[in-house]
């Protein structure tokens, strides 16, 4: 999904200034896979792999410690981006992005018609926001609730809640929101990161026009309260809801994690 950094509210973005880490590199496309209609997973391989300084190994150890995103460049139009792909994975020269092509867009259509073996840019990973935020108590609970490819810092964030759950069982839920259920993306990812953090991790598909066999979960309409709590239950105090998607979206999940009792409510625009 596409980020906007600069979009993330509250503390989620309290990391210290982290040092400059290297230029763009070339970054070759290997793979592309079309996962739904005009939705596209772009597999870029590190075209010239090097071996980081100390200073500059460090600071990638610290963005990696939260959730993070690149800024991809190709014909001089730049946007950043959330990977689907692990920080394992990273480190190994793979980078896997889940994009939206929009015909009339800057830099999609570009993309959509890149040769395997044609190169992009590829920045340093950056951070996207700190983890744990500073609002979340060992007692609360977390929900994520993400519209359309809004769903790719949700992979990141339960990947990093499987590697601070020190405290015991944190309860978890999931809300996917998708036009219809042929819409739904990284279905399989979800789930396989959910199960990491166990039994209670939720996901629910919310298909607001239908359409096709429910692949998980049951329920149809748009994200408000009265779902938020059929799925989340009683949010204790120093719980969050973190939401990602378009900003129409964000202003509607963010009212319906209010109302369904999360004392902190964080968005992120895709």
């Amino acid at each position: 999904a596409e980020r906007n950094a600069s979009a993330v509210l509250g503390c989620l973005l309290c990391s210290p200034k982290l040092p400059p880490l290297e230029e763009c590199t070339p970054w070759a496309l290997v793979n592309r896979s079309e996962v739904a209609v005009n939705t596209i997973v772009f597999t870029f391989h590190d075209a010239h792999p090097r071996t980081l300084s100390h200073q500059e190994a460090a600071a990638r150890k610290e963005v990696f410690g939260g959730a993070w995103h690149v800024s991809l460049k190709l014909e001089g139009v730049e946007r950043d981006y959330t990977p689907i792909s692990t920080s394992d994975e990273h480190a190994r020269g793979i980078l896997r992005l889940l994009i939206k092509v929009y015909a009339n867009g800057a830099l999609t259509p570009k993309l959509a018609k890149l040769p395997l073996k044609g190169e992009v840019l590829v920045s340093s990973p950056e951070i996207t926001m700190a983890w744990p935020p500073p609002t979340l108590t060992p007692q609360g609970q977390v929900a994520l609730i993400a519209g359309g490819t809004g769903v790719t810092p949700m992979l990141q964030i339960l990947r990093l809640i499987k590697k601070s759950k020190a405290e015991g069982e944190r309860k978890v839920c999931v809300v996917s929101s998708h036009r219809t259920a042929a819409d739904t993306l990284l279905q399989e990812e979800l789930q396989a990161a959910g199960n990491l953090v166990g039994a209670a991790v939720r996901l629910t598909l919310t298909g607001s026009e239908g359409g096709g066999a429910v692949p998980y979960g049951t329920s149809t309409g748009r994200v408000d309260a009265v779902m938020l709590r059929e799925v989340a239950g009683q949010a204790p105090a120093g719980s969050v809801a973190i939401i990602s998607g378009p900003s129409g979206f964000n202003a509607a999940a963010a009212a319906a994690a209010k109302a369904a009792g999360f004392p902190h409510v964080y968005t992120l625009d895709a």
